[in-house]
């Protein structure tokens, strides 16, 4: 069962990877040095030495992509993360709000109901 996931894991970040056109896509780097840092810490018992090999030939390249996964810049750093942590932000605010009323009905994604057609209301 090992072998079979670790093989469709490796075949989508290949095919996600390798474009038709002979290019890159660089942006995959991390995954697939995660994958390969999984592989190497949970199944070493598949006897992965090409593996670990492998792994030590990719980290020198995910050391120079990775950090720059979320940002190149600092101000590039920053937006990313406000723009991933503002949802979560505001869905903990609202559920503090409503764990602090008597009410316990909880409206944060309760779709507005002018946004509905008509014929969804009757």
């Amino acid at each position: 069962k090992q072998w079979y996931q670790r093989r469709v894991r490796g075949s989508k970040l290949e095919k996600d990877f390798r474009h038709n056109d002979g290019s890159f896509d660089i942006s995959k780097i991390p995954d697939i040095f995660d994958n390969i840092k999984y592989d190497v810490q949970h199944n070493q018992k598949l006897g992965l030495r090409k593996t670990i090999q492998l792994y030590y030939g990719v980290k020198p390249l995910a050391d120079l992509i990775v950090p720059q996964e979320y940002g190149i810049t600092e101000a590039e750093k920053v937006e990313i993360g406000r723009t991933i942590a503002t949802p979560l932000v505001k869905k903990i605010m609202a559920d503090l709000k409503m764990a602090n009323t008597d009410d316990n009905t909880d409206n944060t994604f309760q779709l507005n109901p002018s946004y509905c057609s008509s014929s969804v209301l009757s």
